[in-house]
């Protein structure tokens, strides 16, 4: 069943029985896995014999030797002809309008994406790349350390717009999720956030490993700069925050995820905290 519902809590529009009988398998695209982190977006022209556009942006991986070597934003578009007379739907289109592999530095490092963000006419990714942009020695484990990523796609055409490794640390920063706040009384953006964990790292001594890390929030501009950056938790463990969300006024962000205590028999816990915005 599809329906939407009004400012007032009452369906404005629905559709009984609805029933779309159509599937896609993208040979094109065989060494291609989605993963789970996608937006949705439609347009309504509304009336009998209207058309209901929907777009599904999702977000892809490929695997290569067990690494991530091509991640990337996928563009589905299905534009469904309603009729309201006789109460049918009818698909008429279901079309891939674009794909856009994202990369990092190089094609052989490895790019993830974490999370997806609809803003405006704009598509923001979050989420980590391997690097070696300001970073120390490689790991002794013989990998590469990561960096926060951050891209910005027009929603239309795929094109990007900006590509940008975001660091604070010369270790492995890795960013998880996007918010936004907004100044009350006029719908204007105040403030975009992102989250994660910084100087993360691990050292072995005795067949143990030590596990170190900082939570990470950073304040962002539209085009994806940095503006401010500030890290929480001790010097021992490892950190993580993995999602943001701001209260009803937008001054204060609730941050969650949780610790790792230092080594990993001791296990770890969930953890939350607010933030106060402009403390950052």
């Amino acid at each position: 069943v599809y329906f939407t519902i009004n400012m007032n809590g009452q369906i404005s529009k629905f559709i009984p029985n609805l029933s779309i009988p159509t599937q896609r398998r993208f040979t094109q695209y065989s060494q291609m896995r989605f993963n789970k982190f996608s937006l949705y977006d439609y347009d309504w022209s509304g009336g009998t014999g209207g058309i209901f556009i929907s777009d599904l942006y999702l977000s892809y991986y490929k695997k290569n030797n067990n690494k991530f070597t091509k991640t990337g934003v996928f563009r589905l578009e299905e534009k469904i002809t309603n009729q309201f007379s006789n109460k049918q739907v009818t698909n008429t289109d279901l079309a891939v309008k674009w794909v856009k592999d994202i990369g990092g530095q190089s094609s052989l490092y490895e790019t993830y994406i974490n999370q997806l963000y609809l803003l405006g006419g704009k598509i923001y990714t979050i989420g980590w790349t391997e690097t070696t942009n300001g970073k120390k020695d490689k790991p002794s484990n013989g990998g590469y350390w990561r960096a926060g990523k951050i891209d910005i796609l027009d929603k239309i055409a795929g094109q990007i717009l900006s590509n940008r490794e975001i660091s604070v640390s010369n270790t492995t920063d890795m960013l998880e999720n996007m918010t936004i706040t907004y100044a009350q009384g006029t719908g204007n953006i105040s403030g975009i956030y992102v989250c994660g964990t910084t100087s993360n790292y691990t050292l072995t001594n005795s067949n143990k490993n030590y596990k170190y890390g900082y939570a990470w929030v950073a304040e962002i501009s539209e085009t994806g700069t940095l503006l401010k950056s500030k890290t929480f938790g001790e010097t021992k463990g490892r950190h993580y925050f993995f999602n943001l969300i701001p209260n009803e006024t937008g001054t204060s962000l609730y941050a969650f995820g949780f610790y790792n205590y230092v080594t990993d028999e001791l296990g770890h816990k969930a953890w939350f905290a607010e933030i106060d915005r402009n403390g950052l």
